[in-house]
């Protein structure tokens, strides 16, 4: 659950989840809001086991060696040496 503040010309949001608090201050409310709804969803999407794309390390280096190397010049035997990953 996130509550929000006026701190001057800023707005702060502290988002509370599983008894940790996770704070930010940003130049507006309105930001800060923004912010903590974003903040709200990663960590319930984190508690849920839904923490993205990558599902191992080796499939992090697969999305480097297909996306990243090819604009490198990497030789494709460079990239299978990723697939055993």
């Amino acid at each position: 659950m996130a509550s929000f503040t006026k701190r001057g010309t800023k707005g702060r949001a502290v988002v509370s989840y599983r008894g940790k608090r996770y704070s930010a201050t940003l130049a507006t409310k309105t930001e800060a809001k923004e912010r903590a709804s974003r903040k709200e969803q990663a960590l319930k999407s984190y508690a849920s086991g839904d923490m993205g794309r990558f599902k191992s390390v080796g499939d992090a280096f697969m999305r480097y060696a297909r996306e990243v190397s090819l604009a490198k010049h990497f030789l494709p035997a460079s990239i299978k040496s990723f697939e055993h990953l």
